[in-house]
């Protein structure tokens, strides 16, 4: 679905989708018609050395001449339990917060390998030479959509949401090394 989006939002052409899709163009359309977004890039891995991660962002594009660093959320579910519109969970602050102070941009489409849910970027030496510094950004926005609505919500992801962003990487990396760090239980004569 995001690609289907992002595809008519760069191309202006309506690309070729499944039934099931079509509600979330339909209401991406609505939205795009009414906001008139510039799109500056789509879809652009973006890594920083200096903290070992890596990630590929939805879009950088302009709305009323304000660049922001873009995710999009679909989900066929449209309202809650209670009957309300679903929208965003928090942790997109997270995630734009990560892209937004990423060091850098890959001109290139990077070869990518994935085991157990978990990608990891191949860059090789060449490839970071031609690397450009991340598009610079003024805020955040994540585009919710569902086959009834499409909202836009600005999301937090400066310099204090990418301190967290941090924390959860060591948080992580405590979670894998947790793992080992309880032995077997002793038995006698191995105390």
């Amino acid at each position: 679905m995001h690609a289907a989006c992002e595809e008519y939002a760069l191309t202006g052409q309506r690309p070729e989708v499944d039934d099931e899709v079509l509600p979330f163009l339909d209401r991406f359309d609505e939205w795009a018609q009414e906001f008139q977004p510039v799109y500056q890039a789509a879809e652009l891995t973006v890594y920083s050395p200096r903290f070992l991660y890596a990630g590929t962002c939805d879009a950088f594009l302009s709305i009323d001449g304000m660049p922001l660093i873009v995710d999009y959320k679909t989900t066929a579910k449209t309202h809650d339990a209670r009957g309300n519109e679903t929208g965003p969970y928090p942790e997109v602050g997270l995630q734009l917060a990560a892209y937004r102070h990423a060091e850098f941009a890959a001109t290139w489409r990077p070869r990518k390998f994935e085991k157990y849910s978990r990608r990891t970027y191949l860059l090789g030496p060449d490839e970071r030479e031609m690397a450009v510094a991340v598009p610079e950004v003024q805020g955040g926005l994540v585009i919710h959509i569902t086959p009834t609505h499409c909202r836009a919500f600005p999301v937090r992801c400066d310099e204090a949401v990418f301190e967290h962003f941090l924390d959860c990487i060591e948080l992580t990396r405590w979670t894998e090394m947790a793992k080992d760090v309880i032995g077997a239980p002793l038995t006698k004569g191995t105390a």
